[in-house]
């Protein structure tokens, strides 16, 4: 064997097993919910942390939102304490030997991140976590709706329309809960009487698909509906994504139960009903500027096995922000329910409510 094949064979090895080391070498993105990244820390500069994912590629996330685990660099072998099989060469050892012996391991660090002035978009940071937006988008988002209309003199009539809804953004997940009561009575007929509550869950998959989850509850005196409640899971995407548009759509597949009141006292309510159904839906928000935005939301139902078993619903709204805190809401509500009676299947509101938000 040549006199140089050993050190040359301990100098290889070295260096293979330098790369394996760093091969396996990930940052960890660990969010506010708890979900964690792997990938490569980017930059954190300015409040802004770039992560690059090995899921979802380059993202921005909100600064005091997450913190970072940061692999240390693997260490350089020492030269010295590899080619040693010569007098010479053994001479210079033990000065690297004390050298190294003295360097102190490096520790996993974590950067917490301070606030930032500007970040994420509009709306829901769960609908693309991979776009640069405002700092609010993410947290607790709560407001509080309140419409009344009374009227007296040709015609006496009584209006309410309360609603609050609470939304948790992260930048993968957007959970809305939102609850509706409205009441009506006019010349002493009652014209409304409703209670709804929706609970909506999205969580991005990629930069346009996303998983829904949505949980939903009626109850309508008017329609004798004494509980209509429906729970689904499906798909969506972002159809369109900027800091003034967004429009997404999709689809999910739902289990609905149905009970019914009985018309009167000698008319027995309909028979209760468990049935598989799909959903179509769709929203849209345009930011005109601060002040102005409008919403409009689009859901249709139909049951496989029923023709006759569909319902239609479509909202649009525009809100006009007053202060940072009060807003004003004017929107058009229109549903078309096939499996109510022929005197109940079409409804149209309008409705104009003071919000505060908080």
């Amino acid at each position: 064997m040549f006199p140089f094949t050993r050190p040359l064979m301990v100098v290889v090895a070295a260096a293979l097993a330098s790369l394996a080391g760093g091969a396996l070498r990930a940052d960890v993105l660990t969010l506010a919910n708890g979900d964690k990244l792997k990938g490569k820390l980017v930059s954190n500069a300015d409040g802004l942390l770039t992560f690059k994912s090995d899921i979802l590629g380059v993202i921005s996330v909100p600064a005091a939102k997450a913190t970072v685990t940061v692999d240390p660099p693997p260490r350089a072998a020492a030269p010295a304490a590899a080619v040693a099989p010569t007098a010479t060469v053994a001479a210079t050892t033990p000065a690297a030997s004390t050298t190294t012996s003295e360097a102190k391991p490096h520790k996993k660090r974590k950067i917490r991140l301070t606030p930032f002035p500007a970040l994420l978009d509009p709306r829901s940071a769960a609908s693309d976590p991979g776009k640069v937006t405002k700092a609010d988008d993410t947290g607790w988002f709560n407001s509080i709706g309140f419409g009344l209309i009374s009227q007296s003199g040709r015609t006496t009539g009584l209006n309410i329309d309360l609603s609050a809804e609470n939304d948790l953004r992260t930048p993968l997940t957007d959970t809305r809960f939102l609850n509706r009561y409205t009441y009506g009575k006019t010349e002493g007929i009652q014209s409304a009487d409703s209670l709804s509550s929706n609970l909506r869950f999205r969580r991005a998959l990629t930069r346009r698909l996303f998983f829904q989850s949505n949980t939903r509850y009626t109850r309508d005196a008017i329609t004798l509906t004494q509980c209509d409640a429906e729970q689904g899971f499906g798909f969506g995407m972002n159809l369109k994504s900027t800091k003034a548009f967004m429009l997404s759509a999709g689809s999910d597949a739902a289990v609905r139960y149905r009970s019914y009141y009985p018309l009167d006292a000698n008319t027995p309510a309909a028979p209760r009903d468990l049935s598989c159904v799909l959903n179509v839906f769709q929203d849209m928000t345009l930011k005109f500027n601060q002040r102005f935005m409008i919403t409009q939301n689009f859901n249709a139902m139909v049951a496989p096995t029923n023709d006759s078993d569909y319902k239609v619903n479509f909202n649009a709204g525009i809100t006009s922000k007053l202060t940072d805190t009060f807003n004003i809401t004017a929107r058009a509500e229109l549903e078309y329910d096939r499996t109510l009676l022929p005197d109940l299947r079409y409804n149209q509101r309008i409705t104009t409510s003071l919000g505060y938000v908080f």
